[in-house]
């Protein structure tokens, strides 16, 4: 399914990150795509929907734990948990230069 739409570039990372900020104990992928559907106004029992959604919440959750942002902190029921790192991405995100 095709996201591109729906939700613009950078809009899932922004999304994602106030699912994690708002539960600071950790998350799991699975609410994270339910926060975003919801925030969104989109049809939350569309499974396929669902299942696209919380597919993109990990590319982007997985990324920024590469760059330090986010981290996994362990399962529930079989959807990894993640967590933030503490780190405040408006603030810094004037160091980060992609266009390399």
């Amino acid at each position: 399914m095709n996201l591109t739409r729906l939700i613009p570039r950078n809009e899932l990372r922004k999304l994602a990150r106030e699912a994690l900020e708002a539960h600071p104990d950790g998350i799991d992928t699975r609410a994270i795509a339910m926060f975003v559907i919801e925030r969104k106004g989109l049809d939350a029992s569309d499974r396929h929907l669902r299942k696209a959604i919380a597919y993109k919440v990990v590319q982007v959750l997985r990324r920024q734990e590469t760059w330090g942002e986010v981290s996994r902190t362990g399962n529930r029921q079989g959807a990894v948990m993640w967590a933030t790192q503490g780190l405040d991405y408006a603030a810094n995100s004037s160091t980060l230069d992609f266009r390399g």
